[in-house]
């Protein structure tokens, strides 16, 4: 794996904000009087001004791939184009498109008319230099936009009617003529699709913070990940974060306020995966405001807001402007690990993004460990804990985190038949020097090249995490396409292209991880789950002593598989570390020298598990805003696959991009670019 620090490795555990300044307890602060509004910069023009009338268009925006007809239905003179539609805000709120290929209409941009209710379009045709000006009106939401246009340039369309239909995943646009005093009559349809979408499918909603529309691409801001819906969102948000996220915070706060009601507890942690997805929660509803319960197994011991004085203190200490400080006390009960855990919630909130940086930085160098301090604009949350894993469920209990995500992967991949696996990640790491163009790593790649064997197939894992099918376009097209055990595909080439001499395919895949989700399967826990293989000496004597060692009385896959986390936890038994990042000493190896990576963990893991009688199985893929990653996945019977994380101790959360599956340990592939992930609606 890349040259990443694994993010969830287990450290000296501090006692956050307690230890920074002596003689000021936060758990025992008294209630302070409401402190003053904490300075805000000036407001930049119309941020977040979208007009109700360009709001009720939001659909429109994305990614479009058409087909166009003169006559419905009929083949004769079709095309393809392809459109885009985004956000522009300066001079003034607008929706722009661009169609490149188009065959009336190049570009546009499209606003809120007069009277209310009525739209301008500036279209860029193909017949004329200067735009084209179409007016016309949204009759009521979810009827088409007609448009017109007295005299359009050469044989250009008079109406423009553009209509979504399909949950807004198809847009239908339609051009007429119009003679003096003459009835309509068709020039053309484009039916167009919106990229990424699949009929038939549900998908999880994430909210663009500008416009709140729906969000499709990923940006970040202070270390934390948003949405936004097109490329004109992006540049606004990045232009003004603060500002964005303030007004995203208020529109936040005035549904809560319109919506009143607790949400449904979530199970404990110990009665089968939670629930996350359908009821997560608000932090500040929870911790600061008390107006939402806490999640199942938690109990509110103590809430206060910390004084003035101590707040401004800590601030100085910590290197910038706190201007309140909350601190909530819970108690957490039902988790497999611990009968009670102590959980302290530190809601900070900073007078600026520069404060909050400089406080972000000093407190996670208190932890050690970014896991305890998380961000929401100009709000830090530190968890104070002294057992690791229940601070790594909080943030999906709290709603700080997202519990559901679809993710676009995009790479290149050599498929492998057999490698030295510990030259793995130096391959890996080789071609991304090679796409920076860095000197000598062609020569590099071709000396190591001689302790890889390469093959002509990829095996992938069916499902994401959870039950939602995985999609895969793979260039070249392979020439046969195999499904094993319901859950594994494998694709199979005659002749693959080189890349450097190595063969390569391009891979672009969709996958769905529901946090702490199990994958429903028809699998049967078959010998080929519990056998020992090259990579995972099963039989040894001596690993199958410590596996009955380490499960003592238990009997179920469950409580087996708890055990064995327990051990492994990194720090207990094995460290976590080594001089070679993305390592894969051997399970023997591991076991003896007491350290390894993600891979070697995941190693230890499976062979453990099946001496010890659990069906089980190796899992990769990506692991979000860090690295590539190894983990592993165990069959219970009657329920599914259970994904879990040997070198975190846990289930897996929605951060986990699953797509590689491996059941005798031989990896299907070694990476030839970088690995891009892309989070879709």
């Amino acid at each position: 794996m890349p040259a990443l620090p694994h993010p969830l490795r287990l450290t000296r555990l501090t006692f956050g904000l307690l230890t920074l300044l002596s003689g000021l307890p936060l758990a025992q602060a008294q209630q302070a009087p409401d402190a003053p509004p904490a300075t805000t910069d000036a407001r930049p023009p119309d941020v977040g001004l979208v007009p109700e009338a360009l709001r009720a268009l939001q659909h429109f925006v994305g990614r479009w791939r058409g087909v166009g007809q003169p006559r419905r239905g009929s083949p004769a003179g079709a095309w393809q184009e392809e459109a885009e539609w985004s956000w522009r805000f300066e001079p003034r709120p607008a929706l722009e498109f661009r169609s490149p290929q188009g065959k009336y209409f190049r570009r546009g941009r499209l606003t809120a008319g007069e009277p209310a209710g009525h739209y301008q379009l500036e279209a860029h045709t193909t017949a004329a230099q200067q735009p084209v000006v179409y007016r016309g009106r949204l009759e009521e939401p979810g009827a088409a936009l007609v448009l017109t246009c007295d005299n359009p340039p050469g044989d250009g369309p008079h109406v423009v009617s553009l209509r979504l239909i399909a949950n807004g995943n198809r847009l239908v646009v339609l051009y007429q003529r119009q003679a003096a005093g003459q009835q309509r009559t068709r020039l053309a349809e484009v039916g167009y699709t919106r990229e990424g979408s699949r009929f038939g499918q549900g998908s999880s909603q994430t909210e663009c913070v500008v416009t709140g529309g729906l969000g499709t691409i990923a940006v970040t801001y202070q270390g934390l990940t948003y949405h936004v819906c097109c490329t004109g969102c992006r540049d606004y948000f990045n232009e003004h974060p603060e500002e964005v996220l303030r007004e995203y915070r208020e529109r936040q706060a005035q549904r809560r306020e319109s919506q009143p009601g607790v949400a449904a507890a979530i199970q404990p942690p110990d009665g089968g995966p939670a629930d996350v997805a359908s009821n997560q929660r608000s932090y500040r509803a929870v911790v600061v405001e008390g107006t939402q319960a806490p999640p199942a197994g938690w109990t509110r011991k103590s809430s206060r807001q910390v004084a003035d004085g101590q707040t401004a203190a800590i601030g100085r200490k910590l290197g910038g402007r706190i201007s309140k400080l909350w601190n909530t006390e819970f108690t957490v009960t039902g988790q497999r690990w611990a009968e009670s855990v102590a959980l302290r919630v530190n809601v900070l909130d900073c007078s600026s993004a520069d404060d909050a940086a400089k406080i972000e930085a000093a407190l996670r160098k208190v932890h050690g460990n970014p896991a305890f301090v998380l961000r929401d604009g100009n709000t830090l949350v530190e968890l104070v804990c002294n057992d690791i894993r229940t601070a790594l469920r909080a943030p999906y209990f709290l709603g700080l985190k997202p519990s559901v995500a679809n993710y676009r992967v995009t790479f290149r991949a050599a498929p492998l038949a057999s490698c030295d696996y510990m030259a793995w990640n130096r391959m890996f790491n080789l071609f991304l020097q090679l796409e920076r163009k860095q000197p000598d790593a062609s020569a590099a790649i071709q000396e190591l090249s001689g302790k890889f064997t390469f093959g002509r197939e990829l095996r992938f894992r069916r499902h994401g995490l959870g039950s939602q099918l995985s999609t895969f376009e793979l260039q070249p097209r392979p020439q046969s396409e195999s499904v094993a055990g319901g859950d594994v595909v494998t694709y199979a080439w005659t002749d693959l292209p080189l890349s450097e001499t190595i063969p390569a395919v391009r891979v672009v895949a969709e996958v769905r991880s529901e946090t702490f989700a199990v994958t429903a399967t028809d699998r049967r826990a078959g010998p080929e789950l519990l056998a020992a293989t090259q990579f995972w000496p099963s039989d040894d004597a001596g690993v199958k002593q410590l596996a009955s060692d380490i499960v003592g009385q238990r009997t179920t896959v469950s409580d087996k598989t708890d055990a064995l986390l327990d051990w492994l936890m990194p720090g207990q038994n094995v460290r976590y570390g080594g001089q070679i990042t993305g390592s894969r000493y051997g399970t023997r190896q591991v076991l003896r020298q007491k350290f390894g990576h993600c891979w070697d963990f995941s190693d230890c893991f499976v062979t453990l598990a099946r001496a010890a009688g659990v069906p089980c199985r190796q899992v990769g893929g990506w692991l979000v805003g860090q690295s590539g990653h190894v983990w592993a996945e165990v069959l219970v019977e009657g329920q599914g696959w259970l994904q879990v994380d040997p070198s975190a101790g846990l289930q897996c959360t929605a951060e986990y991009v699953p797509y590689i599956v491996s059941e005798d340990g031989a990896w299907p592939l070694v990476y030839t670019s970088d690995v891009e992930i892309r989070t879709l609606p």
